[in-house]
């Protein structure tokens, strides 16, 4: 049976949902059909367009998996972000999303102040553009309509390109957060795709991984510039490689205060929960996913999960059972009751 949006998301309430689409048919996102093809550079288009977006609208990208044929999503929305912002910004924000010009390279031109005022001076358009800043139903939008446009260009058709609207679950609280985003970041695991953490591709998970080991890297290459030995220009490129490496997750919500892109000054809504710590129970969880890996379970995961009220034995069934368990909320039985 289908439900109003309204009645699965209250965008006048920060909030956190797990959004999903598909592509109609059955038909390649990503990846490389049986047909002939290669679809894989669409990846990026994801990434690009969620970095873009995060920046522009009051919603927080806390991660995002890209699969052949779908995508996942896990946002929070930020009216109480959007609530602070003047009319001008909130008119400057409107139109980089909507531009109503085209620049010298076909994409949308820089507002101006004409453009500006003209949206600042009608209170009842900016209080309507206000409210759809941080709004997941306008996020999922733009962003869903522009991958559609830009790859029915690419394939020479028109028509749908999504199955039917997004679907979302509410993220309830931190367990919710927890099981939803460690059940994304492993969609490549979980599918036999990939056999570790480190070789996923195309999510939230791929992005923290691999800025932490820049960031292990870029400390080494420091010790080496404090010696007194000169820095070679090979380290003083590799130093450059690894701080765009960092810099590719800088847009991800991060752990601990002051995390999240453009400096909100907002936190990964799991509370205690620092970056290392997830990715220990991402990994881990993974193993238990794969026959040939399994373990026993890591102390400091255990500790983590428990100091989260989280039973350590039944978490990687809740994770495994995650589609079948939660329909449109996420979170712990007593606060599920109460929905």
């Amino acid at each position: 049976m289908t439900v109003a949006r309204r009645e699965l998301i209250d965008d006048k309430v920060v909030g956190v949902y797990h959004c999903r689409s598909r592509c109609v048919r059955g038909a390649f996102l990503c990846g490389q059909p049986e047909t002939g093809g290669n679809f894989d550079h669409r990846r990026g288009w994801i990434s690009e367009r969620l970095e873009m977006l995060s920046a522009h609208l009051a919603v927080d990208v806390l991660t995002f998996a890209v699969m052949s044929n779908h995508q996942h999503l896990v946002l929070r929305n930020r009216p109480d972000l959007v609530a602070k912002w003047p009319d001008d910004e909130v008119a400057r924000r409107w139109l980089l999303i909507f531009p109503r010009r085209r620049g010298p390279g076909g994409g949308g031109a820089t507002p101006n102040d004409d453009e500006i005022a003209d949206i600042v001076r009608d209170p009842s358009r900016v209080r309507r553009i206000r409210g759809r800043l941080s709004s997941i139903s306008q996020f999922m939008q733009v962003h869903s309509q522009h991958i559609a446009r830009r790859a029915n260009r690419e394939d020479g058709t028109k028509g749908h390109f999504w199955e039917s609207r997004f679907k979302s679950r509410r993220l309830l609280d931190d367990q919710g957060v927890l099981v939803c985003m460690t059940y994304v970041d492993l969609n490549w695991v979980r599918t036999g795709l990939v056999t570790s953490l480190l070789e996923t591709q195309d999510t939230g998970a791929h992005l923290r991984v691999m800025s932490a080991e820049a960031r292990k890297k870029l400390a080494c290459l420091r010790d080496k510039s404090n010696s007194s030995r000169p820095v070679l220009p090979e380290q003083e490129r590799a130093k450059e490689e690894e701080l765009a490496t960092v810099r590719r997750a800088k847009w991800l919500v991060g752990f601990g205060r002051g995390g999240g892109h453009g400096g909100r000054g907002t936190a990964m809504p799991i509370a205690g929960v620092s970056e290392e710590e997830y990715l220990q129970v991402l990994d881990w969880t993974g193993r238990q996913m794969r026959p040939d890996k399994r373990g026993a379970i890591a102390p400091g995961v255990v500790g983590l999960l428990e100091g989260l009220s989280i039973n350590a034995e039944e978490w990687a069934g809740s994770v495994a059972g995650y589609g079948s368990l939660f329909r449109r909320v996420v979170g712990r039985f007593e606060n599920i009751k109460k929905e």
